[in-house]
């Protein structure tokens, strides 16, 4: 039986996913105007957000059902450069709308959410094989 840490880290990132493509979708126009300021069309803005939603998926997978530890630690590193990279937009948050800075702080807290749940013990006990069966 799986972990409450393993379960609780696979809900967390599902709630994330969930709350990464509805920001998406309520800021579509915004990050449209983004991309094409860099030379890329909306086909890429949707390729981007599919391919990162499929490594998500991916590593949860890996993760939460095939207890991968080399998929916790990618988790954990890529997670870390999501909120380094984020970072520089502290300072302009402030004045983003509402609904913007609730989602995207509520992206911060789930993926720091994420990676203390992988990050306890009984995750990592059961990581190693030692928690009992699949």
């Amino acid at each position: 039986m799986r972990p409450a840490s393993i379960v609780n880290f696979e809900r967390i990132v599902l709630l994330l996913i969930v709350i990464l493509l509805a920001d998406a979708v309520l800021n579509w126009d915004g990050l449209r105007a983004a991309a094409a300021q860099q030379g890329f069309g909306e086909t890429a803005l949707i390729a981007v957000y599919a391919v990162l939603v499929a490594v998500m998926l991916l590593l949860l997978w890996l993760i939460a059902h095939r207890r991968s530890a080399v998929a916790k630690w990618i988790w954990v590193l890529l997670s870390l450069a999501a909120i380094a990279v984020t970072i520089p937009a502290i300072g302009s948050a402030l004045s983003w709308p509402l609904p913007a800075l609730l989602m995207q702080v509520a992206q911060w807290v789930l993926i720091l959410l994420s990676m203390w749940m992988l990050l306890r013990p009984d995750a990592g006990a059961w990581l190693r094989g030692a928690g009992g069966a699949r």
